[in-house]
């Protein structure tokens, strides 16, 4: 059975991640590599952050859900698998951005560092919920 508070609880800390790997970690060098002018208006980001919690949201569930139905109820293995998911997923998808998209390998590993620590943030809350 899915924990919906953990699931919730999980999403917050994995947008969290979000938050300050696109703002204090990273949030320079990710504005000049998605070509964002410093000072730029930001006009609509509200509407951008609540897709994108619930973007995170859903992924979140998706995690706790397939924990519930394997029995994934230790910490390295809720780690393992969430890293998993991350590289037959997240990893391969969006590395469309480089083929298709012509984005620069900075910006992928930008994007992809932070799905891989908010996925495994996400893992242990749920796992410690």
């Amino acid at each position: 059975m899915v924990n919906y508070l953990a699931v919730l609880i999980a999403a917050i800390a994995a947008f969290a991640v979000g938050a300050l790997w696109y703002t204090v970690i990273f949030g320079r060098v990710w504005r000049r590599e998605m070509g964002v002018v410093e000072g730029a208006s930001m006009n609509g980001m509200g509407k951008s952050m609540i897709g994108g919690f619930v973007a995170t949201l859903v992924m979140v569930w998706v995690l706790a859900y397939f924990y519930a139905l394997n029995y994934i109820n230790t910490l390295p293995t809720a780690l393992m698998l969430a890293a998993l998911f991350w590289l037959g997923f997240v990893a391969t998808i969006m590395s469309n951005s480089i083929w298709y998209e012509k984005k620069s390998w900075t910006l992928y590993f930008i994007n992809i560092s932070h799905y891989l620590i908010a996925l495994l943030v996400a893992a242990a809350v749920l796992i410690w919920i």
